[in-house]
């Protein structure tokens, strides 16, 4: 496989990952419908926890139109820009290079391991809608969200080491 397939595959699995991100951003939505929120309750020197009760579950026509009556035609791509960073890294990263280091590198594991923060990435940003609009992150694109990501895993690795907690 030449250059020419390397950039024809990765545009071929980004297109088609673009058009299909409105399914699974209602996939996600869907999934998320099931948790039940834990709030713990402090009263004096006690604390319990109790769990509130599920919202209504809804199917993937039902979700896909409160995703666009509530949030609009837009929300349905939310998450997009992530996608085109997932396949660049996930599918280029499997079909260009595989040729030239398939002799070498037999783990099929490679593309994974270099696109999973942009996976991570991309749920965060579907399941922002989710959230009240008070803890919405409103990341402003996909380099916003990773760096912010970044940021908080530098500060909860810190905390940990300052506790002498190790992971």
């Amino acid at each position: 496989m030449g250059v020419k397939g390397f950039v024809q595959g990765g545009i071929a699995s980004i297109i088609t990952r673009c058009l299909t991100h409105p399914l699974d951003l209602i996939k996600v939505r869907m999934q998320l419908q099931g948790e039940s929120a834990h709030v713990f309750a402090l009263n004096g020197a006690s604390c319990s926890t109790m769990t509130m009760p599920r919202p209504p579950t809804t199917g993937p026509i039902s979700e896909g139109v409160n995703i666009f009556g509530t949030e609009g035609v837009v929300a349905l791509f939310s998450g997009v820009s992530v996608i085109v960073l997932h396949q660049t890294l996930y599918s280029t990263t499997r079909m260009g290079p595989f040729e030239i280091f398939k002799e070498k590198w037999s783990d099929p594991n490679t593309g994974t391991t270099v696109e999973n923060p942009a996976d991570v990435t991309m749920a965060r940003m579907q399941a922002d809608g989710r959230l009240p609009a008070a803890q919405w992150r409103n990341y402003k694109g996909v380099a916003d969200a990773i760096s912010r990501m970044v940021k908080h895993l530098i500060f909860v690795h810190v905390l940990l080491q300052a506790a002498h907690i190790h992971y």
